[in-house]
């Protein structure tokens, strides 16, 4: 797109800042497409994706903003020839954006971690792409806690009576072939290339599933911290192409969100939500209003 011949047909008269403020955002709706703008490509987008032009990589926007904002959108929309966009309004942008960093599945999860494995290092290993980060978010969507996770040994991998499992506090945790078997790769490899750097980084031989770095320096420690843990997510949130941020506290809630879809049982919502998350009273309330939005704004899309 000619973001010059853009600015001159739609923006003849902006100051220097607004020209400066527009191009920026300009910049962010291609990150966000991951492609250049185009009528094509603004043609295969849902309303999350507009909702993000708005919200940036916050949760919130003012009303001045997201009128300035929509005022930037339509006239881009139609500069590329794109009609019958449905631009969402404020709340509904509000409310599709409360749901980043919540997925129809884990394995959704997975995949846009390869997506952003490869935009960020172009010569990516497929073998061992993201599977530190892939371990932890698997992990924290079984509830898994940092320290917990720091715990997990690679004999907690097991497979029992043709179940793939990992052990969590004495018991086994039923996992998908295909989780599993991430897990399992992430035992037996000893490096992994950075991200967003892919610098690769070597590990030390250990009994743990998340192995401290070799460094090449004397350190007997065996059992990583979980700083370093923290420090795989802070990366990943701070350089992924569409700012979806993970959160393993929203991960465990997202895995009981479709487990709670799934069950076919004939029960208020109300009750199942109570249930999965044995929750009290009020709180069951606050979560059956966060299923509802994420039900309307994930799996319905």
């Amino acid at each position: 797109m000619d973001t010059e011949a853009f600015l001159k047909q739609y923006f003849p008269t902006a100051t220097d800042e607004a020209v400066t403020r527009i191009t920026n955002w300009l910049k962010f709706t291609e990150e966000q497409l991951g492609e250049p703008i185009t009528a094509d490509a603004l043609k295969s987008k849902d309303k999350r994706f507009y909702s993000t032009l708005f919200t940036g990589e916050t949760s919130t926007v003012s009303n001045s903003k997201y009128f300035m904002i929509k005022g930037w959108l339509t006239n881009l929309l139609s500069y590329v020839g794109v009609e019958n966009i449905s631009i969402p309004n404020r709340e509904e942008a509000l409310d599709l954006v409360a749901n980043k960093g919540y997925f129809k599945s884990l394995q959704e999860l997975i995949d846009y971690i390869d997506y952003c494995g490869k935009a960020k290092i172009p010569n990516v290993n497929p073998s061992i792409n993201m599977l530190y980060l892939k371990s932890i978010c698997i992990l924290g969507w079984y509830g898994f806690s940092l320290e917990q996770m720091a715990d997990v040994l690679n004999s907690d991998l097991v497979v029992f009576e043709g179940d793939y499992c990992v052990k969590k506090d004495g018991m086994l945790i039923s996992l998908k072939s295909e989780e599993y078997n991430i897990l399992k790769t992430l035992s037996m490899t000893d490096t992994h290339q950075g991200y967003p750097s892919g610098r690769i980084v070597y590990y030390k031989n250990s009994k743990y599933l998340f192995r401290v770095r070799d460094t090449g320096a004397a350190n007997t420690e065996e059992k990583v911290n979980i700083d370093s843990l923290k420090l795989a997510i802070k990366k990943f949130n701070n350089n992924n192409p569409q700012k979806i941020d993970i959160s393993l506290r929203k991960l465990r809630k997202n895995k009981l969100f479709i487990d709670i879809y799934n069950d076919k049982k004939d029960l208020p919502l109300y009750d199942k939500i109570m249930t999965y998350f044995n929750s009290s009273k009020d709180l069951t309330w606050l979560l059956k209003k966060e299923y509802t939005s994420w039900l309307k704004n994930v799996m319905e899309i």
